[in-house]
């Protein structure tokens, strides 16, 4: 955890050496889909997302930032479960959040902030993500969460639309590592939103 906090510390004293003009600011909306032994307990895409992100130009074509994005994922079923004491079966409701808190470098062909019709990029995360997941059966519910080191591969494209605006969209591959007790995670998301370039 200290050296995922001295990685954002490091960006954001980074970021204070460009101008406020070189920024991009971020906002999506995801759609999610569970992976692996995620998918064992949720299968049920999640259609409750969104993300936050902020990029600073450091080279013409590269930019280093911040992301934060939230995902709910959900599930109602009958089905047995195992839990410490031994297994379970009945009504369950099943909730499984994801936060991945990145520290981000993002490449493009040329500019981004020279709206050009068309701009793909692809990008890297790397950070921590905090995992809650919670169980409810009947009036009994069991709760357990994490912090993971997570990494977060993407790439998307980036659409002028308007006077600095620019409609993004793109795909992330979600992979939280082992940590402790916790099992690793991993998910696909897909996000649409706007971009503002300053």
């Amino acid at each position: 955890m200290r050296t995922i906090l001295a990685v954002f510390l490091v960006l954001v004293l980074c970021s204070g050496a460009v101008k406020a003009d070189d920024a991009i600011g971020v906002v999506t909306y995801d759609v999610s889909f569970p992976l692996g032994d995620m998918k064992d307990y949720i299968d049920k895409t999640s259609w409750r997302g969104f993300g936050l992100a902020g990029r600073w130009l450091t080279t013409p074509n590269i930019t280093l930032g911040l992301a934060w994005h939230w995902n709910t994922f959900y599930k109602t079923t009958d089905e047995m479960i195992e839990i410490t004491n031994g297994n379970v079966t009945g009504n369950q409701y099943r909730i499984l959040y994801c936060s991945p808190i990145m520290a981000t470098v993002h490449w493009y062909p040329r500019s981004p902030l020279d709206n050009p019709d068309f701009m793909p990029y692809l990008g890297l995360g790397a950070g921590t993500i905090w995992m809650k997941e919670r169980l409810e059966i009947g009036i009994v519910a069991f709760e357990e969460s994490s912090w993971h080191f997570g990494l977060t591969p993407e790439a998307g494209v980036m659409i002028p639309v308007g006077y600095y605006t620019n409609f993004i969209a793109g795909a992330r591959y979600n992979y939280a590592f082992k940590s402790g007790d916790s099992p690793e995670y991993q998910w696909w998301s897909l996000s649409v939103g706007f971009a503002w370039t300053k």
